[in-house]
């Protein structure tokens, strides 16, 4: 829902993704990544006001997520999700990150995964569904997994979506850790970041005026 009297806000929806029911499995590093980030991205100005988790499931996150979304905002905010966890690829290379519930080897079980287009469609169908079309928020959309480099495709479908059902979205940046063929383990790229944006803070002269917030495209450059 938008709320176009609302000052600009900066936006954090995370998820994170560490156990899993198949093998008892636990990915290490998954929890301290995600709050690496959620730090680095407050110097900024960025909120974190979301976990898409406990339990990690489809069912729950969606829940979770439509219901954050149907909060006000404005048409100006931007909104960063950072996704970690198991990552991978379907046989046409479509990226799915594994929920928790995910039975491993069963390559037909996509009802236990995620895709980029669930999570940007989301925010497609919250704004379709209002009486009065609105421009949704700017979304960057930070993919930290093995095979991340596939989910830009799926934010490019979940672009064409929302020209479809006549959403705007001011933009949409898909941010991978890695390549579409490349595995990655916890912590890499979030200390990537979190050094990167250290280094902002740490020599604003460096890097011209620096702003008590920064806009999302900022981060990438």
């Amino acid at each position: 829902m938008t709320d176009t009297g609302a000052e600009p806000r900066r936006h954090l929806i995370t998820l994170a993704v560490e156990n899993y029911k198949a093998d008892g499995l636990h990915v290490e590093g998954v929890a301290a990544a995600r709050d690496q980030v959620v730090n680095a991205l407050a110097l900024f100005g960025y909120t974190h006001e979301l976990e898409l988790g406990s339990p990690t499931t489809r069912e729950n996150v969606f829940d979770r997520l439509d219901a954050w979304l149907k909060s006000p905002h404005a048409a100006s905010d931007l909104l960063i999700f950072y996704v970690i966890g198991h990552g991978g690829s379907d046989p046409d290379g479509k990226y799915h990150l594994w929920m928790q519930d995910h039975e491993f080897g069963e390559r037909s079980a996509f009802n236990t995964t995620l895709t980029a287009d669930d999570l940007i469609g989301a925010l497609v169908r919250a704004h379709s569904q209002e009486a009065v079309s609105s421009p949704a928020p700017a979304v960057m959309l930070v993919v930290d997994s093995c095979y991340s480099g596939s989910a830009a495709s799926g934010a490019a479908k979940a672009l064409d979506d929302a020209s479809q059902h006549h959403v705007k979205i001011g933009y949409l940046y898909a941010v991978a850790s890695t390549s579409r063929f490349t595995k990655i383990s916890a912590g890499r790229f979030s200390t990537a970041l979190e050094s990167a944006l250290g280094a902002v803070v740490a020599e604003p002269a460096r890097w011209g005026n620096l702003s008590p917030t920064i806009a999302v495209e900022s981060i990438l450059h």
